[in-house]
C-alpha cells in the first residue's frame, strides 16, 4: 500500500485544557511573519547543530523555499535538511513546548515551535524524509477536539512525492487568524525579516527563496542586501 499508519500520537500537556493553553501561547505570535520565521528557524537550528557536531559546514547549503498560495494564503516551507526521525516527530505531540537546548544544557529558545500555526491557520501538515527512509507525514488541526489520534503515516510508491532525498516540508493551510488579526503577506517585508534574522548565515550555509504560486519571487541575500520589487498576498476571512 502507498500509505500505512506507523503510529498515532496525542497532544499531551498539563493541565487538562491543553488545547486552550497551546492556543493562548500561539496567540503571542501577532503577525504572520513571526509564524513563518518560526518554521524557518526550526530548519536552520538543525543545520546549526549539525555544524557544531561535525565542526564543518555541510557539503551543500541548507535550501529553504517559502511558497505562498496567492489565492488561498496557504504557505509551504520546504527544506533539504536531514529530515526528522520518527521518534522526534512523535515529540511534536508528546512534548509540544520543549525548548531548544545547546550542548552545555543552556536554553537557547523557548516556544511552542511546531504549534505556532494555531495563531493563523486551521491545519499544519509535516512531511519529512531522512536519507534511506520513506516519507513520513503528520497533521495537526486546531481545536481541543483534535488533540488526540493524530496519525503518523509512512508514504511510499507513487504518493511519495518529495523533491529531496532528505528534508522537511511544513504546509500551513486553512487561513483563520485568531483575535481578528489581519492576514497579509508582503514578500518584500518577509524578505527583510528573514535577512534580519538569518543574514549572517545566508550565502555561507543557508539559502532562502520566497515564491508565490510556485514561481520564484525573491531570493534572500546577506545582511547588506538591497531589496526591490514585491508581491502582497491578502486573504479575506
Amino acid at each position: 500500500m502507498a500509505r500505512r499508519t506507523v503510529d498515532t500520537v496525542d497532544v499531551r500537556i498539563d493541565p487538562k485544557n491543553s488545547g486552550s493553553i497551546l492556543q493562548l501561547m500561539a496567540n503571542v505570535y501577532r503577525n504572520i511573519y513571526s509564524v513563518i520565521i518560526e518554521y524557518v528557524q526550526n530548519a536552520a537550528d538543525d543545520t546549526a547543530r549539525q555544524i557544531k557536531e561535525t565542526g564543518k559546514l555541510p557539503p551543500s547549503p541548507l535550501k529553504i523555499t517559502i511558497d505562498i498560495d496567492g489565492k488561498t494564503g496557504d504557505i509551504s516551507i520546504l527544506d533539504n535538511g536531514r529530515g526528522i526521525a520518527l521518534e522526534a516527530l512523535k515529540k511534536f505531540a508528546t512534548d509540544p513546548c520543549s525548548p531548544t537546548i545547546d550542548k552545555n544544557g543552556n536554553t537557547i529558545r523557548a516556544g511552542i515551535g511546531v504549534h505556532t500555526f494555531r495563531s493563523y491557520f486551521k491545519k499544519a501538515t509535516f512531511r519529512t524524509k531522512s536519507k534511506g527512509t520513506k516519507l513520513l507525514e503528520l497533521t495537526f488541526q486546531r481545536g481541543d477536539e483534535n488533540l488526540g489520534g493524530n496519525k503518523i503515516e509512512e508514504i511510499g510508491g507513487e504518493e511519495e512525492d518529495f523533491p529531496y532525498e532528505s528534508g522537511t516540508q511544513v504546509v500551513l493551510s486553512g487561513v483563520a487568524p485568531t483575535n481578528k488579526k489581519p492576514y497579509k503577506v508582503s514578500t518584500r517585508y518577509l524578505k527583510n525579516k528573514i535577512e534580519e534574522r538569518f543574514g549572517q548565515f545566508i550565502g555561507k550555509w543557508l539559502e532562502v527563496t520566497i515564491c508565490v504560486d510556485g514561481k520564484e519571487d525573491m531570493v534572500c541575500k546577506g545582511s547588506d542586501a538591497m531589496v526591490s520589487g514585491s508581491q502582497t498576498v491578502r486573504v479575506s476571512v
